[in-house]
């Protein structure tokens, strides 16, 4: 069985985060091991951007959070494209499209099991 990378452009949404860290704890352990996310946050006014909080590892493969610094019409394609760039994974979930930007970002690490 492959790992899988799941990139998640995110929009000042956290109840969307709280939803899919409720479905993945419903994974079988071993699935969830596999399961590597990366969260790319576009450019979401400060009260409501994803932090290293809002993304627990539960047991996941890994999970890293990014952030765009400064707001673009393009950051949503940039995000998913960013997600893709940084897989570590040969097998990788998400909807690609636009181009790569020099957008400036900072990259959040939030190492599995040490948030």
């Amino acid at each position: 069985m492959r790992d899988l990378t799941l990139v998640l452009p995110y929009f000042s949404n956290k109840g969307m985060l709280a939803e899919h860290h409720r479905v993945w704890l419903t994974y079988p352990d071993h699935l969830r091991g596999r399961l590597h996310v990366i969260v790319v946050d576009d450019c979401s006014p400060r009260d409501l951007r994803a932090e290293a909080h809002d993304c627990p590892s539960i047991g996941l493969g890994s999970i890293r959070l990014f952030r765009c610094l400064e707001k673009r019409r393009w950051n949503w394609l940039f995000s998913r494209n960013l997600g893709v760039l940084q897989a570590e994974t040969n097998s990788i979930r998400s909807k690609i499209a636009g181009s790569r930007s020099r957008v400036k970002i900072r990259m959040l690490r939030v190492a599995c099991g040490a948030i």
